[in-house]
């Protein structure tokens, strides 16, 4: 774990939440939706089957938990899940809360608008919320 370094643009674009099973739990810095991010904190790691398998298991049930977790905090009509990579190569999984009414349902969120940075306050009560729920799970 000591070479792990996060990708810059992880690291521009995200709020840290937490760190469980050695995994990052990041925020996406996008009022328009609740989106976070989990990158194990594994060096070389491009894709799911690069994961050892130890890892694997806890990524596994950490998306699940924090899936329920956001579903149920936010409410949610679906909770999407996607790890692309395109353009960060570093392994990361989204876990976006979508709502019927969001600026880009029912399409991906991915290129519509541009991205509204949370305040300090939001993002504050936002990652305090989130480390409530994952204290209480």
């Amino acid at each position: 774990m000591s070479d792990f370094s996060l990708d810059h643009r992880l690291e521009r674009d995200t709020l840290f939440i937490a760190r469980q099973n050695g995994c990052q739990i990041r925020l996406m810095d996008d009022a328009r939706y609740r989106w976070l991010v989990l990158i194990p904190e594994l060096s070389g790691i491009r894709d799911w089957h690069d994961l050892p398998d130890e890892t694997e298991q806890d990524m596994l049930s950490l998306t699940k938990s924090m899936s329920n977790l956001l579903k149920q905090s936010e409410n949610a009509d679906k909770i999407n899940v996607a790890s692309l990579g395109n353009m960060v190569p570093q392994f990361h999984l989204h876990l976006i809360a979508r709502h019927e009414d969001d600026a880009a349902w029912p399409g991906p969120v991915w290129g519509v608008g541009a991205a509204e940075p949370f305040s300090d306050e939001q993002a504050k009560a936002i990652i305090h919320m989130m480390q409530d729920l994952l204290a209480s799970a």
